[in-house]
């Protein structure tokens, strides 16, 4: 099935026509394994309070009391969150090798957990309240999404976003994005204002854009295809976010533009890498640039290696750090002060929001793949390899 791995795989080739391309991508995919363990190299890193083997996968999920981390092996883990013990353990009894999604929410009182379908867990003893699996389509668990009216939202890889009920686990309405069927939609974002998706036709040579709809009533609002050129820049590859008035996307070439959020049409672009100049660490025609904002700052990633820092005002770049050694993940994270940037190598560097300068780094061999959940000076990590994991800023 088609996901955000499929655009990894496209832009593998075009990163290798370099050498210096080429270690890059080598480190980010196989994960070569670094003397780092799960502290920092940094004497100013983060202090492990508690960690319990296995596999995580995914950014946690938080209340006030549990964290609650999904597993590789189709398992939902409620955790105390000062003391690290397992207040639950359950098993979305979904099919396959392993965990298909990759996104948990709390919302009322259950956990919503995206796995092939979408499933809701009891917060309080982790009991299965619903299953979600649609009667048209397929596998919504795999870009399941925000939030919003009593809604949770997902899309598929069979060209349909669905609007299910946080209650009862019911259809409250679903949308087709494109008649041609090899269409994914990604996990949409969801406000008050209406929900907005990213979708990818996967003929050749591929197009896509971004639908927005109304939350409750699924009424379409407008559709909007990214700038028409060839090759991968019509293709979505990060994002979205609603920022203020706007909805942020890059497309596949790593131009960010911003769509008006009341009709889509476009408002602005910042140039990809490519074009902006990526410094050593090399260019590709094809790139993924994970995004995340905070207050008037906007923050991404690159396949590159490289992380950027605009201003949402003006698209005026505040900084660039240089890659580390491979290519960022396919989410980053931010709050007041740092940016999280997990790579594709395992490791996750903690940079400063205003500069850009590395605060701390956490060891590869633990598989930091996904941002932490982030709650004051604490930090919530799955490791794909290590575990789950609380530390104290």
């Amino acid at each position: 099935m088609a996901n955000w791995h499929g655009l990894l795989t496209g832009a593998v080739h075009s990163l290798r026509r370099s050498r210096m391309a080429m270690a890059v991508l080598g480190a980010a995919i196989a994960g070569a394994p670094a003397p780092h363990d799960a502290r920092s190299r940094s004497a100013r890193g983060p202090r492990l309070l508690w960690h319990l083997p296995g596999e995580g996968r995914g950014t946690p999920a938080l209340d006030v009391a549990t964290a609650y981390f999904l597993s590789t092996r189709h398992e939902v883990v409620a955790v105390h969150r000062r003391t690290g013990a397992v207040r639950w353990r359950q098993s979305t009894g979904e099919p396959g090798q392993t965990t298909a999604g990759s996104a948990l929410s709390v919302l009322d009182d259950v956990v919503i957990a995206g796995d092939y379908n979408v499933l809701a867990f009891d917060r309080a003893d982790g009991t299965i309240r619903w299953r979600f699996v649609p009667t048209e389509g397929y596998g919504p668990g795999l870009y399941l999404g925000g939030a919003a009216g009593g809604l949770v939202f997902a899309g598929s890889p069979a060209a349909r976003l669905y609007a299910i009920d946080v209650a009862s686990g019911g259809l409250r309405w679903s949308a087709t994005i494109s008649s041609e069927p090899e269409t994914t939609v990604y996990a949409p974002v969801a406000d008050d204002a209406g929900v907005v998706a990213a979708y990818m036709q996967f003929p050749a040579p591929g197009a896509g854009g971004i639908t927005s709809f109304e939350a409750v009533s699924g009424r379409q609002q407008w559709h909007a295809a990214f700038p028409a050129r060839t090759g991968p820049a019509s293709r979505p590859a990060g994002g979205p976010l609603l920022v203020d008035g706007w909805v942020v996307a890059t497309s596949g070439d790593g131009a960010i533009h911003g769509f008006d959020r009341r009709d889509g049409t476009l408002q602005w672009t910042i140039p990809s890498l490519n074009q902006a100049g990526a410094g050593p660490w090399g260019v590709t025609s094809q790139d993924f640039r994970a995004l995340a904002r905070v207050g008037p700052t906007l923050f991404a990633g690159s396949l590159t290696g490289l992380t950027s820092a605009y201003r949402v005002a003006t698209r005026a770049e505040r900084w660039r750090r240089a890659a580390v050694d491979a290519s960022t993940s396919f989410g980053i994270g931010a709050d007041g002060e740092l940016v999280y940037v997990p790579h594709f190598s395992g490791e996750l560097v903690a940079v400063d929001a205003r500069d850009g300068s590395e605060r701390w780094r956490l060891g590869r061999a633990q598989g930091f793949r996904w941002p932490p959940a982030v709650d004051g000076n604490r930090l919530y990590l799955a490791g794909s390899t290590g575990g789950f994991f609380a530390f104290l800023r």
